[in-house]
Order: C-alpha cells, then structure tokens, then sequence
C-alpha cells in the first residue's frame, strides 16, 4: 500500500462536499447577493444565480447549514487491495481529520485551523509529521464544513459557471472554482435535482498537475441532512478506483477540539 495512494484518498474524504438539512430553503442576503453579482458578469442562461439558489435549496439552505457547527462521517474504504475503517471529522470553522485503520495499522491526515500535519507508518516513520507544500494547501483549500460553494466570495473563491456538460448520460451544470492556492475544482451538478454528481480537483504540484475525480451516489437522508453514502476517487494514474461506502453520519456531535493538534 503506497504512500501516494493513500494521500489522495485521505485528500478526498476530507474534502467531502457538506449538505444542509433539509427543512429550511432560504439562502442569506449576503449569499444572493453574491451570486447576482457573479451573474452579471456573463450572458449565460441559466446564469450561476440560478444554478447555485437552486443547489442550496436542494442541499437544504444556507442558514441550516450554518448550524452545523460538527460532522463525523465513519464508513469503509475500499483500495481495491484493502478495505480500511474510516472516520472522518470536520469542525468549523477549518477543522478536520481523517483516520483510517486496519488491524494495528492507523493513519491519519489532519488540519487543526492553521497547518496540517499527518501520521503515517508506511512511510516509516512511526511519530507524527507536519505536512508541508501542496498537500498542505491542497487540504488547507477545502477544510470547512459546508464545501466551496457557500459563502465563497467571503472564502476569497472565484465560481463561475461554465455551462452544461453531460456526466454519462446525465445533463449537468459545470461550476469551475478557483483557490487562492492555484489549485482548481469543478462542480457538476445534476440539472433536475441539483445535487452534485461529481467533483474534478486539478491539484497543482512541483511535478506537475494531478487530477482527482469524486462522483457521488446513493443519496440518503441522515441526521436531518442529505448525503451521498458512496463515494468513488479516482485519481491520474491510479487504478483501481477507490470506494468509500459510508455508514453513519452525525451532526453537531461533541468532538474535543484537542484531536486535530498534532500530538
């Protein structure tokens, strides 16, 4: 089980996109206001006024997600060689963690709100490290609790939607994100029910560009709130897929804010 490999699964979960509950629809002024201003900017129709006010009703409005203050995902991930237990923590507002394990194996990626840092014994080395470079700004980017997409302008983001784009045989609006980092993502997000169907990060590197595709699938309910319960990355040059398969979500459970320092 390389390094590499499972680097890119981790980035993955702890850029897993967050959806509100969904009982209240009404986005906030601030919100609106910022997509019309967006909107402006092009003569495309539908514009990105339309697009994103109809995500956050489908993901359950922005005010409901501001009342998500924690998020624990747990499930499995399947590398297509091993199958390891996951859990995942968010907190807001840039908190986050990954933990995989197996047997006596752990490895975990975090970022406690200022820098990253991970423990990982396959690398050999047993003590934890702090991360540095792209990777640390590659989970820097995406480590709050509602995804990009909410309240971008105030997370210094550029969204711009850049029309329609088939995702198998299923239309979609294709939203391109730009991070303060360099590094970019791409939202395509269903044209009927506006939920996502899969996410494309281009993640810049001193060796070049990698590419990380999350598609999502088996949406549920859970805790009040909308989430997909499988997850498949696949990443430039990796095979096969992997595949996380969740089983739990929990909102606003108590977490010590003393699990994302580096020990």
């Amino acid at each position: 089980m390389k390094r590499k490999i499972i680097s890119v699964a981790i980035i993955s979960l702890l850029l897993y996109p967050g959806y509100a509950p969904g009982q209240n629809n009404s986005s906030s002024q601030a919100e609106r206001s910022a997509t019309q201003k967006e909107s402006r900017s092009g003569d495309q129709s539908p514009n990105l006024e339309y697009v994103l006010t109809n995500y956050y009703k489908a993901i359950g409005g922005v005010l409901n997600w501001r009342n998500v203050q924690t998020l624990v995902i747990t499930g499995t991930l399947d590398t297509g060689s091993a199958k390891l237990s996951t859990i995942a923590r968010n907190m807001r507002p840039d908190k986050c963690m990954v933990v995989y394990s197996k047997d006596d194996l752990k490895i975990i990626q975090a970022y406690n709100g200022s820098s990253a840092w991970e423990l990982n014994p396959l690398t050999g080395i047993n003590e934890p490290q702090v991360i540095k470079g792209e990777l640390s700004e590659s989970i820097k980017d995406k480590c709050d609790i509602e995804g990009p997409l909410i309240e971008f302008r105030e997370k210094n983001l550029k969204v711009q939607l850049e029309g329609k784009e088939k995702v198998k045989d299923v239309e979609s609006y294709k939203i391109k994100i730009n991070y303060p980092s360099g590094n970019v993502q791409y939202y395509f997000i269903d044209s009927e029910t506006f939920l996502p169907l899969k996410t494309v990060r281009v993640i810049k590197s001193s060796g070049g560009e990698n590419t990380v595709t999350t598609t999502f699938r088996n949406y549920r309910k859970s805790g009040g709130i909308v989430v997909p319960h499988l997850l498949i990355f696949e990443n430039t040059g990796q095979t096969p897929p992997h595949r996380l398969i969740i089983d739990s979500v929990k909102v606003n459970s108590p977490i010590d804010t003393d699990v994302f320092t580096m020990p």
